[in-house]
């Protein structure tokens, strides 16, 4: 029940409506195709909204227990290829989330 009530709230947070995904089933392919349009979006807007909405598809794909796919890395790795950005937190948080291991704030200052 907790762990209802948990992914009711993320997916309203990623999805705006908590009857965006079906309890179970086809949820793998819509959670990818939704993590990357945000993780795309993040290129354009780094919003404390947009950072948001990644952070809640990133908490479903491990609360359902599935990997991060291949495209998401690739495509936030093509979003961000200089580590300056990744400076914020909030952006390195997310790369962490995603496999890439964060660079320490003060070395990507000084490049």
């Amino acid at each position: 029940m907790v762990v209802q009530g948990i992914r009711r709230r993320l997916v309203t947070a990623a999805f705006g409506t908590a009857s965006a995904i079906s309890p179970a089933g086809e949820t793998s392919a819509k959670l990818t195709t939704a993590l990357l349009d945000a993780v795309t979006r993040l290129r354009e807007d780094s919003s404390d909204a947009d950072i948001e909405r990644v952070a809640a598809l990133l908490d479903l794909f491990e609360l359902e227990q599935l990997h991060i796919p291949f495209d998401v890395q690739t495509r936030f790795h093509d979003a961000f290829p200089d580590t300056e950005r990744l400076a914020d937190a909030r952006l390195s948080a997310i790369a962490v989330r995603l496999g890439f291991v964060a660079a320490p704030a003060e070395s990507l200052v000084d490049r």
